[in-house]
């Protein structure tokens, strides 16, 4: 409870093949009280290889089971904004019964591409797969998630897709920012081959619909997701307006029942009716 989080920026690379993830989180925050010692979270399973303040010196930590604990070399004061960058890799916990107990789900579609996505509210938390503040009552007030992927792949994340890199390795980097608060659990990747399609639904303003889903589905999933206008207009007619409209609509199409991430649902009802 020292420190607020006002951003995040999780830079990962995956890699189906070796079903491992390496990359960095950037967490910007204020201070709420001073301290000179503070926590994150990630995994046992995952490894920390550095962790810098403000681009100083690599700071000293200590891990206890998923907390990690970080010793300042000063007190930070209360109105302070600082900036902790985390550099870690690993192969994190596979999802055993999505999305009900939550991990990496390495699947394959029915054509053999890599198909992964993850499932981490509950007992899992965020951590699972990134460092983070592991809490739900402290929401960055944005978040910057860039996923780099094998040739061939794609990334479709929370948010608004910034920018999509070739790199010269031949993996692709796709950028995502989402510009409302967002719980850390609600960050997500769904990394497969998808085909794309979109739609807008209009109630006052204009608010972007795009679906990601399997090519094999495509024509099927263009008749059901149909039905989603109604779905939005019944559920602001009762519950109010569409709180991301900044950050657009997403169904992405994935390998469990499904998941209510935040602008990005994952969907995983194999396009029946109920």
């Amino acid at each position: 409870s020292c420190f607020d989080v006002r951003y995040y920026h999780l830079d990962v690379r995956i890699d189906p093949a070796k079903e491992f993830i390496e990359g960095s989180n950037a967490i910007l925050f204020s201070v709420v009280k001073d301290f000179d010692r503070m926590q994150i979270d990630l995994s046992s399973a995952l490894g920390i290889q550095k962790i810098f303040l403000d681009g100083g010196n690599p700071l000293p930590f200590a891990r206890e089971f998923n907390a990690v604990f970080l010793q300042l070399p000063a007190i930070l004061a209360k109105g302070s904004v600082h900036e902790l960058t985390v550099l870690y890799s690993g192969t994190p916990l596979p999802a055993r019964r999505p999305p009900w107990e939550g991990g990496i789900s390495w699947s394959r579609d029915s054509t053999g591409n890599p198909w992964v996505v993850v499932t981490c509210q509950g007992s899992a938390g965020a951590n699972i797969w990134w460092p983070t503040k592991d809490h739900q009552s402290d929401k960055p007030d944005s978040m910057m998630i860039s996923v780099t992927v094998p040739r061939g792949l794609m990334d479709v994340s929370n948010g608004r897709l910034r920018k999509v890199t070739e790199l010269s390795d031949g993996w692709t980097r796709s950028d995502w920012f989402v510009s409302r608060p967002i719980n850390n659990y609600n960050a997500t990747i769904n990394i497969g081959k998808y085909a794309h399609f979109s739609d807008t639904y209009v109630n006052g303003d204009t608010l972007t619909l795009d679906y990601y889903v399997l090519p094999s589905h495509l024509e099927r999933a263009r008749v059901q997701f149909r039905q989603v206008k109604g779905m939005m207009a019944a559920f602001e007619k009762y519950f109010g307006k569409y709180p991301f409209s900044r950050d657009g609509y997403k169904l992405i199409e994935s390998p469990h029942t499904g998941m209510e991430h935040q602008s990005a649902v994952a969907y995983g009802n194999w396009y029946i009716q109920g």
